[in-house]
């Protein structure tokens, strides 16, 4: 257990120090101003000393262990779970600043604890209930800013200055709209903290005295793209119930693209920032994203325009009327967007050993494709390096410039057939058969000997062996493990109706790295 601090302002001098002790009873209760000596008067737990670092604004900083102060409070014979503990701290040396829960709800000090044991059954909020709580919180107010909401987009994703982001709206927007809009959240920019207006809270940040909440400048948006190389598949996704209005934002993207835009009235510009940050070569933000569209119990001319954005932007338009298509339109974006092809794993190339300045011209890349289900499919492919470009076994470039990943004419060494970017087709993958020296060992002596050969008729292998023994037809499902292991397809995974061919499959290598033995 410990307690959590988030500093208020930076303090980097001095030794400081404070005592940290909790108060001995079985429900605590409030410290009212008017009650004099309260805490002096109260009786304490043992604590302990906390000698603090260096204090960094809105960082938060851990105490040391206070298990032991909060168990002297738990086994008291009068505590009942749900009952209050308070925590007293004083003996300050030097000085350290911390929110408190006046000034910050949400960066008041925490008490975290761990424990082993049976958790009270929805006793806490998740994660998923507190964001439907603040969801909850707003209401449909407003216009249909598209195109404002895009550049907006545009500009976190490229790590530029917050924009629109920055207050709920212009003097000129009515205060029912503003009241539920909001700011950027916090931890999406560098910049100070939003400033709240006198008489707004961070528990009601609907109140009407909230409405000129504002981010002071400067404040960028950090960008959630470290690497342009890599994070190409990056994605928004917007939904939209109305017809595009309200748009501020022409003049901002002319100059943004450097030239002037097509469209006119709430959706000009629109396609053309979409078109732009769809290709890297051409991204004005530096990353590469593409915009999904939903059209909510939109009617045609609405639809028509959120149409035109996915066809700009090469990703999906969608057409939702209820809950239930809604549902099946955000599932839909997601498998499209988890269904790539992809290496996080350093090729492997072969290196002179007698001048470590040489290396032959093989390259190997080890592949997977993520996938809903357990099993990812991966691959081993060979290529060939040419100066700084990676080719194909017919000497063509085998890497799309737009994507950075393999082109789709690509044709790997060792496949029948060009196999472009899809992960499972060519490779070493493709050379898997069935005479294979597969043995499984778990004892002392020769390993390739017939008794450890991995073979549904090898009968040293057991039910027990392989934990079965308890289920429904144990033989049958011994030899269907055993077959599968060994490469058969006996789930029929290429549809080709037969469960005795060979699969031409690999697990993802996404812990692995291809080394190369000359």
């Amino acid at each position: 257990a410990y307690l959590e601090f988030t500093a208020y302002s930076t303090v980097t001098y001095g030794n400081p120090s404070m005592r940290i002790r909790g108060v001995a009873d079985d429900d605590a209760s409030d410290f009212h101003p008017g009650r004099r000596n309260r805490l002096r008067n109260l009786p304490k737990t043992s604590g302990i000393t906390w000698s603090m670092p260096d204090f960094y604004n809105n960082y938060t900083y851990r105490t040391p262990d206070v298990s032991n102060i909060v168990k002297q409070i738990v086994d008291r014979s009068g505590w009942r779970s749900g009952n209050d503990m308070a925590f007293v701290l004083d003996d300050f040396v030097s000085y350290r600043g911390a929110h408190t829960y006046n000034n910050s709800p949400s960066k008041a000090p925490k008490l975290i604890v761990k424990f082993n044991g049976s958790a009270t059954p929805r006793a806490s909020a998740t994660v998923r209930e507190h964001l439907i709580s603040k969801i909850d919180e707003l209401s449909a107010n407003g216009l249909t800013p598209i195109v404002d909401t895009l550049l907006e987009a545009a500009n976190y994703y490229g790590g530029r200055d917050v924009d629109y982001g920055r207050k709920r709206g212009e003097s000129d927007v009515s205060s029912s709209v503003r009241r539920s809009t909001r700011v950027s959240h916090r931890s999406s920019y560098i910049g100070a903290d939003s400033i709240l207006p006198s008489g707004c809270s961070e528990d009601n940040l609907s109140d009407r005295d909230c409405i000129t909440e504002q981010i002071p400048t400067p404040a960028s948006y950090i960008s959630p793209v470290s690497d342009l190389q890599c994070q190409t598949n990056n994605h928004i996704v917007l939904l939209s119930d109305g017809e595009a209005n309200n748009n501020h934002s022409v003049s901002k993207i002319q100059t943004l693209l450097g030239k002037s835009c097509t469209g006119s009235g709430g959706e000009k510009c629109g396609l053309d920032l979409v078109r732009n940050i769809s290709e890297a070569s051409t991204s004005v933000i530096g990353p590469r994203v593409i915009t999904h569209t939903i059209g909510f119990a939109a009617n045609n001319t609405a639809n028509n325009f959120l149409n035109q954005l996915a066809l700009q932007s090469g990703g999906g338009f969608y057409q939702a009327d209820n809950s239930t298509d809604l549902l099946e339109a955000f599932n839909t974006i997601l498998r499209s967007v988890k269904d790539i092809n992809a290496t996080f794993v350093s090729p492997g190339v072969a290196v002179n050993q007698l001048n470590r300045l040489t290396h032959r011209d093989e390259l190997y890349f080890a592949l997977f494709k993520p996938s809903e289900g357990a099993i990812w499919p991966g691959n081993l492919k060979r290529y060939r390096l040419s100066g700084d470009e990676i080719l194909d076994k017919n000497s063509l470039n085998a890497v799309d410039s737009v994507t950075g990943f393999f082109a789709e004419n690509a044709h790997s060494y060792w496949s029948t057939l060009a196999d472009g970017s899809e992960v499972s087709e060519g490779g070493a993958a493709s050379r898997l058969g069935g005479n294979r020296n597969i043995y499984v060992f778990n004892d002392t002596g020769s390993i390739v000997r017939s008794a450890n050969e991995l073979h549904e008729n090898n009968t040293n292998i057991t039910n027990t062996d392989l934990a079965i023994q308890g289920e429904t037809d144990a033989d049958a499902l011994r030899d269907a493990i055993l077959k599968w292991t060994r490469g058969l397809d006996v789930k029929d995974s290429n549809g080709d109706g037969s469960t005795t061919d060979y699969r031409s499959q690999m697990g993802d290598p996404i812990h692995s790295q291809p080394i190369i033995v000359n």
